[in-house]
């Protein structure tokens, strides 16, 4: 007998990407797995997303307030197969995609499994820093993976109560850190492709992403503060704004007539941690370390304002 997967996409404005998200997953064959329903909620989309997803025969289901997380349960809750896939509006699975995922949770003794997004070929530089970063991450057991291309048993995401609905992002975070905490396995697997369409392609929406992002990242580490999963990210971040809020006040006494030397030494140490981290990236694909650097960059920046407005709130 075929496991029933049911593929639940949140979806807001895609109508660019919605349709070969769905054309993607109609194309899946596997002799042990099917499709058993689709289901796109719609948050109150205004670019027709919704009307596409239904001349493709897809059901839709509106809710036009909440958070990711919330359209997320709503469809798993709306849907019946055994397990549960869970793609963004603007991803594509790649051939193989449903067969691969289906045998990770058979045979790789996992309740969860998925891969990191590819990024498309003719996305900008930032696009493909992103895609180099993404390079070589773990394979095999993890603690992580993100939802955008998340499968998962139902009776797992059900034990462990679904997704956290009070957070705006970092929900899968969340999700995966309780499940491992449950006991339930998580499972990274390349061969789970899935192409993301909507990479940020130009520096200004890569830092309004990677702002909203880091919005919650400190809300996710309190609640759990001894077993959560994201210290790295979070020290990182906390880094970059401590950084960044010295420069600020060094260059201000700068130019109230008092020594440059603070400003340098903090510009070169700005500088210096993104430079770290950056090679650290670099190593898992030896090429482009000059975009990965501005990439790490940018997304201190970012990601130190991300905690700064949280903290304000």
């Amino acid at each position: 007998m075929k496991t029933g997967v049911s593929v639940v996409i949140p979806a807001r404005n895609e109508s660019s990407h919605i349709g070969r998200c769905i054309e993607g997953i109609r194309a899946q064959e596997s002799g042990e797995a099917e499709i058993s329903d689709i289901v796109v909620v719609d948050n109150g989309s205004t670019d027709g997303t919704a009307e596409i997803a239904e001349s493709l025969g897809v059901r839709v289901i509106g809710q036009a307030t909440g958070t990711v997380g919330s359209l997320r349960n709503r469809g798993a809750r709306e849907t019946e197969g055994d397990v549960i896939a869970f793609l963004d509006g603007d991803c594509v699975p790649g051939t193989g995609w449903l067969s691969a995922a289906v045998s990770t949770l058979r045979d790789g003794g996992a309740q969860a499994a998925g891969s990191f997004h590819q990024i498309p070929e003719d996305c900008g530089w930032i696009g493909h820093a992103y895609g180099m970063i993404q390079e070589g991450r773990k394979e095999g057991n993890a603690n992580y993976i993100p939802s955008g291309n998340m499968i998962i048993s139902r009776e797992a995401f059900e034990a462990v109560g679904g997704f956290d609905e009070s957070l705006r992002t970092n929900e899968d975070v969340d999700l995966c850190r309780r499940l491992v905490r449950n006991g339930y396995g998580i499972c990274v697997n390349p061969d789970i492709r899935c192409m993301h369409l909507g990479s940020p392609q130009g520096i200004g929406e890569m830092i309004r992403r990677e702002v909203w992002h880091g919005s919650h990242t400190w809300k996710v580490f309190w609640k759990d503060f001894k077993g959560v999963r994201n210290l790295g990210i979070v020290t990182f971040s906390l880094a970059n704004l401590s950084l960044l809020l010295l420069w600020t006040g060094s260059m201000v006494y700068w130019m109230l007539g008092g020594s440059w030397a603070p400003a340098l030494v903090f510009t070169l140490a700005f500088i210096g941690l993104s430079a770290f981290v950056a090679f650290r990236d670099w190593k898992r694909v030896r090429r482009g370390y000059l975009s990965i650097l501005c990439y790490v960059m940018l997304y201190g920046i970012s990601r130190a304002v991300g905690v700064f407005g949280w903290v304000r709130r």
